[in-house]
């Protein structure tokens, strides 16, 4: 591991080594101005970090002379840090070593600003300067933002907070205090499936079928498709496909040796609504239509060369093709780039002029804005990733109902502006103290019920919206799609209620009175959480029985529902509803290994699903085993190969000499999170995750 100190490099000789300890670790400037205790690390003191000053330590026998510890102060305005976490060879091996790397020069020569620690900071600190406080070997220089990664492979994938990975990290912790082995390990397997495309050297563009093949393919995609994604004009595709079908019939070698790079978004926008067609009509991943996405990606480069408005169209398309096929690693990747290119052309801006007005391309560019718009709100709060749309660059008019387009889609782009704000609220926003936070997870739960009852006039998106009278059949995939982002939403804008302690929880709301709006609302949200995963699984459950393959359903929001779910029955194993949630999780689960099954994931990722239900179900019989006083091979060998894993162990949370706990249906609730660090808690919740070592979370 490389010394990330600032040595100084004055011209005195190197010192011979002594056997006495050099006394140039010393309480660093800031800390004598204040008269603070400084822990004197390096590469800055944890008191440094937390008021986001420089770290400097002089000499006090040279204090003319250079610095002899000097780290640049934290960006200014909350500038995220990154940490490159390694095992520290003088600490255990759960610990983790984590260096802040250096912001650019040019910030910092603009000079610090004030700054304002997050309440997950100031919880720290607190605990940082308790007397009888002792570190658990972790260094920590940022609690709220964690960003992990492994020196000995480049196979490494960040994943946010509002991901269901962090979720999983704490049904771990309940699986491990349970005597079971933890489920995290499995899913470093779907990563090379999600995020990667092969692709031949030499690309191979198929021959475009018959029209009278392709007409009921188009249909379908523009039935079962094009209502959510409106990118394309059906008329101007229409003739494109004739005109391509033209010169493939003109020229005797076919396609691949009549058409120039010009044509290459067209051919992309066209094999990807077939492929999309294929795969809709069959209910599974359709071998003919594998050929047609190959060379759809392979054209790609293509489109960048040509950053137009028929590139932009080609690479959504692209994008919602290889979602449908579980590729969303892909799919988040050629959505970023096609926002990008609409950035570029003034899509995001409502550019007005007499001539146009009413144009019909102006039309297209707004509904291909708000398509991107809506697809990338989605996927940054299943992945948690920074979104590359900014609000206040936005002046795109809005859809409404009066536009012709499907108020399904007006109402879906109406939530993700809430999705937005969710996204904000947990990677910008960060609280000065609890009222704050639990004042805007408050405020966003109530816009998201406000968003359910505005729609009382059209499309009905409440709890059990697939099944309204008032929904035709043709409707009802929508409507479920509508109602499951919906709920996606609630578990993560409340989902403090559902992983802090519940008398902690109820504790921190009740001490702020009347100053807390919604306070009895939040006081339910673990409750609520629970119903929105409940009505999830019990809606796709329904849907699936009775309805093909919707290509824009993916198993994300019934996955996520599961993992709530069994959170909330390791916590409360004795309810009475534990049983029935218990199968719950295993419906969810087997309808999540059967679609990973049909689009070719990981068997490894396939049979990690499964155990999530497999070991609710020990629980839940009393069969846990009791942990053993030695750590476990394979866990420790999960851990060697997972150091997130590590970090994450119930070891740096509990007492090790604690007696391990096992379920008795008989005895009263005990929480297992309960004897955490409530700061401990804010740092999970609020930090950022990373898959490691080709680890990802779907």
């Amino acid at each position: 591991m490389s010394n990330v100190g600032v040595a100084s490099e004055g011209a005195s000789p190197p010192r011979p080594p002594r056997s006495k300890r050099n006394r140039l670790s010393l309480a660093c400037t800031q800390c004598r101005k204040r008269k603070v205790r400084c822990d004197a690390s390096t590469p800055k003191c944890r008191n440094c970090v937390l008021r986001g000053d420089d770290c400097e330590t002089f000499d006090p026998r040279r204090p003319n002379g250079p610095a002899v510890r000097r780290w640049p102060a934290k960006a200014p305005q909350g500038g995220i840090a990154r940490r490159h976490s390694s095992i520290s060879e003088h600490s255990s091996p759960s610990s983790l070593t984590s260096v802040q790397h250096e912001r650019a020069a040019s910030l910092s020569r603009s000079g610090p600003k004030e700054r304002h620690p997050s309440w997950i900071e100031r919880a720290y600190q607190e605990s940082q300067t308790t007397p009888d406080h002792v570190t658990d070997g972790q260094t920590n220089d940022s609690p709220d933002v964690v960003m992990n990664t492994d020196d000995t492979s480049h196979r490494v994938k960040y994943m946010g907070s509002s991901s269901m990975q962090c979720l999983c990290q704490f049904i771990d912790l309940c699986f491990e205090r349970k005597g079971l082995e933890a489920i995290g390990p499995y899913f470093r397997w779907g990563m090379s499936f999600t995020e990667e495309f092969q692709l031949p050297l030499i690309a191979y563009l198929p021959d475009l079928p018959d029209m009278p093949l392709m007409e009921p393919l188009i249909e379908v995609f523009f039935n079962r498709t094009h209502p959510l994604v409106p990118v394309l004009d059906r008329t101007s595709f229409v003739a494109e496909v004739t005109r391509l079908l033209e010169l493939q019939q003109a020229h005797e070698n076919g396609l691949q040796a009549a058409i120039s790079s010009t044509d290459a978004p067209a051919l992309v926008t066209i094999y990807s609504v077939l492929a999309l067609g294929m795969d809709d009509s069959e209910g599974t991943v359709s071998a003919t239509a594998t050929p047609y996405l190959t060379a759809a990606y392979s054209l790609t480069s293509h489109c960048l060369s040509l950053p137009y408005t028929s590139s932009v169209q080609a690479l959504v398309m692209l994008a919602v093709a290889l979602r449908a096929r579980s590729k969303e690693g892909q799919s988040w990747h050629l959505l970023g780039q096609a926002i990008r290119i609409g950035h570029s052309l003034g899509f995001h801006r409502q550019i007005v002029s007499s001539e146009s007005t009413n144009h019909p391309d102006r039309r297209l560019h707004s509904q291909i804005w708000w398509a991107c718009y809506a697809l990338e709100k989605m996927m940054q709060l299943e992945t948690g990733r920074p979104s590359v749309i900014e609000e206040f660059d936005c002046d795109q008019a809005f859809p409404d109902r009066n536009s012709g387009l499907s108020p399904y889609f007006v109402r879906w782009v109406s939530l993700s502006q809430i999705v937005g704000q969710i996204g904000e609220h947990i990677y910008r926003r960060k609280a000065t103290s609890s009222l704050g936070l639990l004042s805007e997870i408050a405020r966003l739960d109530q816009a998201l019920l406000d968003w359910v009852e505005e729609g009382s006039e059209g499309p009905k998106s409440s709890q059990r919206a697939s099944w309204d009278s008032r929904v035709t059949e043709e409707e009802k995939p929508f409507a479920l799609f509508l109602s499951l982002q919906y709920h996606q939403a609630q578990i993560t804008v409340l989902r403090a209620s559902l992983i802090f302690p519940e008398a902690s929880f109820t504790r921190e709301v009740n001490s702020h009175g009347s100053k807390l709006k919604g306070a009895a609302r939040l006081l339910q949200g673990q409750n609520t959480c629970v119903e929105a995963a409940r009505s999830i699984i019990t809606q796709v459950a329904e849907f699936a029985d009775s309805h093909a393959h919707f290509m824009l359903l993916t198993p994300t929001q019934t996955f996520l529902a599961a993992v709530t779910l069994a959170l909330h029955t390791l916590k409360k194993p004795h309810k009475r509803m534990g049983r029935s949630d218990g199968e719950l999780v295993r419906t969810a689960s087997d309808y999540v290994a059967d679609f990973y099954r049909r689009v070719g994931q990981s068997e490894e990722l396939v049979k990690g699903v499964l155990e999530l239900s497999r070991r609710m179900n020990q629980v839940l019989s009393g069969e846990g085993v009791v942990a053993e006083q030695a750590p476990r091979v394979s866990s420790q060998e999960a851990q060697d190969a997972n150091p997130m894993q590590s970090a994450m162990s119930p070891g740096q949370f509990y007492d090790h000499g604690m007696e391990p706990l096992t379920f008795d249906p008989n005895d009263q609730f005990q929480d297992p999170f309960q004897d955490m660090p409530l700061d401990q808690f804010w740092a999970i919740m609020e930090g950022e995750f990373t898959t490691v070592s080709g680890q990802n979370f779907p």
